[in-house]
């Protein structure tokens, strides 16, 4: 995920970097925690076969973009960004960015693994 957003948003990237390097620096006590921590993120979420209803993340930012993955077999599986009129696939291996708090989203019910 980390190098989709260095490709997408190399500002944001570059940011995260910065501040997970700045934090192992300062605080001793998150340093091992950090020598294994596989993203320029500071936290991810995991929703495991469920739907999502429209929503706006609002614990984001406007400069900050979601990356969404899907990585079990939904053979439908779409997301919506209703203000966009947009129904995109989003079958397995599928990743999404975008502004999460600028554009609501959703992923209606489906059958998956």
């Amino acid at each position: 995920m980390s190098a989709i957003l260095r490709v997408i948003h190399p500002k944001l990237y570059d940011a995260g970097r910065l501040a997970l390097t700045r934090l192992m620096l300062e605080d001793k006590d998150v340093q091992d925690v950090l020598k294994v921590w596989p993203s320029v993120y500071s936290a991810m979420s995991v929703i495991s076969n469920h739907l999502t209803p429209p929503h706006l993340d609002t614990q984001s930012q406007a400069s900050w973009y979601d990356l969404l993955a899907t990585v079990r077999p939904y053979p439908d599986a779409a997301m919506e960004l209703p203000r966009l009129g947009l129904r995109l696939s989003y079958s397995s291996g599928t990743v999404v960015g975008f502004a999460g708090i600028l554009l609501r989203h959703c992923v209606p019910a489906n059958d998956g693994d």
